[in-house]
C-alpha cells in the first residue's frame, strides 16, 4: 500500500476557484485536502503523472475496502466473543441463582439437611478444582498477552531509534552517492511502521532522487520522519498503557477467581464440620445464602459491564464502517472526476500547489 505522503507534510488546501457542484462536494470533504496535495506531487512529473495518480486513487479505494473487510472480520470475532461471554455469564448467573433457591429450599427441608450437605460438599470440591483450572488458564492467557504487548513496545522503541538514524542521514545528505544509504535507513523506519500498523508507507522515488540537491525536499522528508517519530512515541505510550490496564484487569480477574475458590474451600470445610449437626447446618445455610447473594450481585455487575463493552465495540465498529464506506465513495468520485476532467483538475492542482513543484 502507498501511504499518502502529503497527509503529514503540512499542505493546506484553500480553494479559490469556481468548481462544478460535484467538485465542490468533493473538495468540501476533509479527506480530499491531503489527497489533492498527493496528486499534485504525482503530476509534477511529466512522464506518467496521470497513470500514477489513477493508480494511487485505485490503491486508496482498495486499501479502504481492505480496511473495511478487516473491520468486519474484527467485529465478527468480537461479536462471537460477546456471545460466548454473555452465555457464560448468564449460565453462571443461573448457577448462582439456582444455588440461592436451593439454599432457601434446603432451609425449609430440614429433614434432608444432612444428606444434602454431603452432596454440596462433593459439588463444591469439584467447583474448587474447576476454579483452579480456570485460574491457571487465565494466568497463561495474561502472560501471553503481556509478552505480545511487550514485543510491540520493543519494536516501537526500535522504530524511534531507526527514525533518529534516518533523520541524521537525511540531515547530512549532500551527494548522490548517499542516496542508497538514505533510502535504506528510511526503509528501516517504514518497515517498523508496517510491522506495527500492518500498513506500508512509501516516499515516491522521484522525491528521493532529488533529496540530496533539494533542501525543500529534505525538509519535507525530515518533517515526515519527525512526525513518524512522534507517532511511534504515541503508539509506544498507548501500548504501555494498554499493557498496564490489561495487567491490572488480569490481576483483578485472577484475584476474583482466587477469592471464589477460597470461599468455596472455606464453605466445604464448614459443611464437613457441620454434617449431622442440624442447628449448625441451618446457620451455615443462612450464611451461604448471603454469600451467594453477594456472588450473584457481582455476577450481575459483570453482565452489565460485558453488555456495555459489547455495545461500545459495536458502536466503534459501526463508526469505522461508516468512515471506510465514506472513503471508498470519496476516492471513487475523485477518480471518476479525475478521468472525466483531467485537464481542468491538473491545471487546478498545478496552480494550487506551485510550492510542490
Amino acid at each position: 500500500m502507498i501511504m499518502i505522503f502529503a497527509l503529514i507534510s503540512g499542505f493546506n488546501l484553500n480553494s479559490n476557484t469556481d468548481s462544478s457542484s460535484a467538485f465542490v462536494e468533493i473538495e468540501s470533504n476533509k479527506k480530499s485536502d491531503a489527497l489533492f496535495a498527493t496528486l499534485a506531487i504525482q503530476l509534477t512529473d511529466q512522464n506518467g503523472g496521470y497513470d500514477r495518480a489513477i493508480a494511487t486513487l485505485t490503491e486508496l479505494i482498495k486499501a479502504a475496502r481492505d480496511q473495511a473487510f478487516q473491520n468486519n472480520l474484527t467485529w465478527r470475532k468480537t461479536e462471537e466473543l460477546c456471545t460466548v461471554s454473555k452465555y457464560k455469564l448468564n449460565e453462571r448467573q443461573e448457577f448462582f441463582d439456582g444455588n440461592l433457591n436451593n439454599y432457601v429450599k434446603e432451609r425449609l427441608e430440614t429433614d434432608q439437611i444432612n444428606a444434602e450437605s454431603k452432596d454440596l460438599i462433593s459439588f463444591k470440591e469439584k467447583s474448587v478444582s474447576a476454579y483452579k483450572e480456570i485460574l491457571e488458564r487465565e494466568k497463561t492467557l495474561h502472560s501471553n498477552e503481556n509478552a505480545k504487548l511487550k514485543s510491540v513496545v520493543e519494536l516501537l522503541e526500535e522504530g524511534v531509534k531507526r527514525t533518529d538514524i534516518a533523520i541524521s542521514a537525511v540531515q547530512n545528505w549532500t551527494t548522490e552517492v548517499q542516496n542508497n544509504d538514505v533510502v535504506n535507513k528510511i526503509n528501516d523506519v517504514t518497515y517498523t511502521y508496517k510491522k506495527v500498523n500492518n500498513f506500508k508507507v512509501v516516499i515516491p522515488a522521484s522525491v528521493l532522487r532529488e533529496g540530496y540537491k533539494n533542501s525543500q525536499v529534505r525538509h519535507r522528508i525530515l518533517a515526515w520522519l519527525g512526525q513518524l517519530k512522534v507517532l511511534f512515541y504515541d503508539q509506544m505510550n498507548q501500548y504501555v498503557q494498554i499493557a498496564k490496564n490489561r495487567a491490572h484487569l488480569g490481576k483483578a480477574i485472577e484475584n476474583e477467581i482466587i477469592d471464589i475458590a477460597a470461599y468455596l474451600q472455606k464453605e466445604v470445610k464448614h459443611l464437613k464440620k457441620n454434617v449431622g449437626n442440624y442447628k449448625n447446618i441451618i446457620e451455615d445455610l443462612s450464611k451461604n445464602k448471603e454469600n451467594y447473594d453477594m456472588l450473584s450481585a457481582k455476577n450481575r455487575d459483570l453482565i452489565d459491564a460485558n453488555n456495555e463493552y459489547c455495545r461500545d465495540e459495536q458502536e466503534s465498529y459501526l463508526k469505522l464502517k461508516a468512515d471506510f464506506e465514506d472513503s471508498v465513495e470519496l476516492y471513487s468520485k475523485i477518480r471518476l472526476y479525475f478521468k472525466e476532467n483531467y485537464a481542468n483538475i491538473k491545471e487546478f492542482l498545478k496552480n494550487k500547489y506551485r510550492n510542490i513543484q
